[in-house]
């Protein structure tokens, strides 16, 4: 469990590219989150899978949900998304991926653009009336 936290840190400390080498059935796992939705509903459902519920464990999950709300992971998630996405057929995969991506980017500049907008307005703090 150790060695998988120092391999996230040494993946978010140097700038190479990290390619999956294992398959699927090679990973020993302490347990695993799944993210499931509803493409027309929109509803959706994050579920655990607890194999392992060792203080190990719970520092590895911990450090993990921590670089996920930091955005840290977004790079991991994407690449994961590549890879599946290519297993589609035909020219769907590059869509469907690059899809995401157009759709993703877009809601992040929205919120960007939201978050500068002011909550209080200046002339509720402020008398703009000239005394006389």
């Amino acid at each position: 469990m150790k060695d998988l936290i120092r391999f996230i840190k040494n993946c978010f400390s140097s700038n190479k590219k990290v390619e999956p080498e294992l398959e699927e059935e090679d990973i020993v796992a302490s347990g695993k989150m799944e993210l499931v939705w509803d493409g027309i509903s929109g509803d959706f459902v994050v579920d655990f899978k607890l194999i392992e519920t060792t203080e190990e464990s719970a520092d590895t999950l911990a450090l993990l949900l921590f670089y996920l709300e930091k955005g840290d992971l977004n790079g991991f998630i994407l690449k994961a998304l590549e890879y599946r996405s290519k297993e589609l057929e035909g020219s769907e995969e590059y869509d469907f991926h690059s899809n995401v991506l157009i759709k993703w980017a877009s809601m992040s500049k929205k919120e960007r653009l939201g978050s500068l907008e002011s909550v209080v307005s200046p002339s509720e703090v402020f008398d703009f009336k000239r005394e006389q």
